[in-house]
C-alpha cells in the first residue's frame, strides 16, 4: 500500500509541475520574431558573411526592427560598399496545406524587399544562415553571428 501511495503521490507532483512548465516553456518560445527583438532598447546586430552567385562576398551587418514593410519585423542590411537594404518579413509557416499556421515558425524567416528580392533563411542560437535571390536571377548565401549592434 505504501508503494502506491508513493507512485500516487509522485505522479500527482509530476502533473503539477508538469502542467506549469510546459505551458510557460511553450509561450516563451514563441515564434522567430521574438528572437530578434530589441534588448534594452537595442536591435540585436548580426555579422554576416555573403557569398554571391557571381562569386564575389562581402560582410554586412544586419539589423531587426519593427515591422515597416511588413506587418511583422524588417531586416536592415548595410555595408561599406552599398547602400542600406531594407526587407519585410514574417516567420515561416507551420502546419499543413489543410491548416496553416502563418507567421509561426520559431526557426525560419522569409523576406522581400518589394523589388523582386527574396531572403529566407534559419536563425539557430546566435547564428542566421540562409539564401537570397534576386529579380534577375542572381543568389546569395549567408553565414551570420549575433553581434552587439550594428553602426
Amino acid at each position: 500500500m505504501g508503494r502506491i501511495r508513493s507512485f500516487l503521490s509522485l505522479g500527482i507532483v509530476s502533473s503539477l509541475v508538469l502542467g506549469f512548465v510546459i505551458p510557460s516553456a511553450a509561450l516563451a518560445g514563441g515564434n522567430c520574431q521574438n528572437k530578434f527583438v530589441e534588448v534594452d532598447g537595442v536591435p540585436p546586430g548580426y555579422t554576416c558573411n555573403v557569398k554571391f552567385s557571381n562569386g564575389s562576398s562581402m560582410t554586412e551587418c544586419w539589423t531587426f526592427g519593427q515591422g515597416s514593410l511588413s506587418n511583422y519585423f524588417d531586416i536592415f542590411t548595410e555595408n561599406t560598399e552599398t547602400d542600406l537594404d531594407h526587407y519585410g518579413c514574417a516567420c515561416g509557416t507551420t502546419g499543413s496545406f489543410k491548416s496553416p499556421k502563418f507567421n509561426s515558425s520559431a526557426n525560419t524567416f522569409e523576406c522581400d524587399d518589394g523589388n523582386g528580392g527574396r531572403l529566407n533563411g534559419t536563425i539557430k542560437g546566435k547564428k542566421l544562415n540562409g539564401q537570397s535571390s534576386n529579380e534577375d536571377g542572381s543568389s546569395e548565401i549567408f553565414s551570420c553571428t549575433r553581434n552587439t549592434g550594428c553602426g
